[in-house]
């Protein structure tokens, strides 16, 4: 559902910036979920100084089949 220059934007947040997570979700209309999970499994490193997601992202639980 998010095209890429979307995914690129979010990504130049995250990597570029101190804002939080709930701040790119504003700028971008990209779900904090989703930027969590984003950062998580493309390995994007946040600044150093830059705020933590104020939730820890967790891998769900796969359904068994």
């Amino acid at each position: 559902p998010h095209g890429e220059a979307q995914v690129a934007a979010v990504r130049h947040l995250i990597e570029q910036t101190e804002l939080t997570y709930a701040e790119i979700e504003k700028r971008t209309g990209v779900g904090r979920a989703s930027i969590c999970r984003w950062t998580r499994d493309q390995k994007w490193v946040r600044p150093v100084f830059a705020p933590r997601a104020t939730t820890p992202c967790r891998v769900r639980a796969r359904r068994r089949a």
